[in-house]
């Protein structure tokens, strides 16, 4: 049984993403298969976000999340339902949960730019909440080829 104790301390670690999966692919089960694996026994989540438009986002929130539990069954209790909008919010949401430290898993085009946003606004308090971590780190989920035409170039 959990004490209080255990309860209400920080977990330490979690482990995340945050994507479009719009619509999910098999490069996103890469990316998701990569996450759990970084996150070994560290909690791990999955947040999609809510774009959309008619050209390059066509499902609506709800529905994407649907096919993505029944896509990665394995890993449907640590896709969120969230209503944060970018990585600013999905921080906030773990900072608040209690978590010291955060790893965010993303594909290899994405690591500078997300490395370098969240620790610029790690400790401030602005518009997009606040968050303050220990120790923040962005990896890579691994490469992928835009101009492949198999599996390696599908969107992570």
């Amino acid at each position: 049984m959990r004490s209080f104790k255990n309860l209400t301390e920080a977990t330490g670690n979690a482990v995340f993403t945050l994507g479009r999966f719009n619509p999910p692919t098999t490069g996103h089960e890469k990316l998701i298969t990569k996450l759990s694996s970084k996150a070994g026994r560290d909690p791990m989540y999955v947040f999609p976000t809510h774009t959309q438009d008619p050209k390059r986002n066509p499902l609506p929130h709800s529905l994407k999340v649907a096919y993505m539990k029944k896509m990665f069954r394995k890993y449907a209790k640590n896709i969120q339902i969230s209503k944060a909008r970018n990585v600013f919010e999905v921080a906030k949401i773990l900072y608040d949960k209690g978590h010291k430290s955060v790893i965010m898993v993303v594909g290899s085009d994405r690591v500078a730019e997300f490395n370098g946003l969240l620790k610029k606004y790690n400790g401030t308090k602005s518009t997009h909440g606040f968050y303050e971590f220990d120790n923040i780190d962005v990896v890579s989920a691994g490469d992928r080829d835009p101009d492949s035409e198999g599996v390696e170039g599908m969107s992570a």
